[in-house]
């Protein structure tokens, strides 16, 4: 009698069990939930992640983006791209030589900041398209500094110092 209650009371514990995990109540997988300061994000299944660096120029007139969610471990290119497009378009109307602006001499003409911002980029099975932001910087940036040695020198130690917040949010690739 005894062995009868113990295996009816295994095989209805063990359908409760079953009903739990087919209702997806219990779950044995990575849900991979961040953390937010106004609660949390689940992502579920993660199949794609990115890291995200943005720059931009902050000026008293407006601002100018240098770049835009582009890869911290390449944006040499993406600033230099950036630069190029701002001295073809100052030096259009010029047409002597020497009033020519280079990207090594072109400068801020009044104070300024350089807005830096750093940043993972998920798609995943909850969230198709999620971005953390992990840390925004704001560097001032003095009259007469010269805007390209300024930018990738900053935008080097920021990603320099970013490298921990981002291989702690990676989840895929780590």
């Amino acid at each position: 009698m005894n062995n009868t209650i113990v295996a009816s009371a295994i095989i209805g514990v063990s359908m409760i069990f079953s009903g739990l995990i087919i209702s997806e109540n219990i779950s044995f997988k990575d849900q991979h939930v961040i953390p937010l300061a106004g609660g949390a994000v689940k992502l579920g299944d993660i199949y794609k992640e990115e890291k995200l660096i943005s720059a931009k120029l902050i000026f008293k007139q407006g601002e100018q983006v240098l770049i835009s969610q582009g890869n911290p471990d390449d944006f040499s290119s993406e600033v230099d791209n950036k630069i190029a497009e701002i001295i073809k378009g100052l030096n259009a109307d010029k047409t002597k030589n020497d009033e020519r602006i280079t990207p090594e001499t072109l400068s801020v003409l009044d104070d300024a900041e350089l807005e830096l911002v750093s940043a993972v980029r998920y798609n995943s099975e909850h969230q198709p398209m999620f971005t953390l932001t992990l840390e925004k910087k704001v560097i001032p940036m003095v009259k007469g500094s010269y805007i390209k040695d300024f930018s990738l020198q900053n935008i080097k130690k920021f990603v320099e110092s970013q490298q921990q917040a981002y291989s702690q949010s990676l989840f895929i690739t780590k």
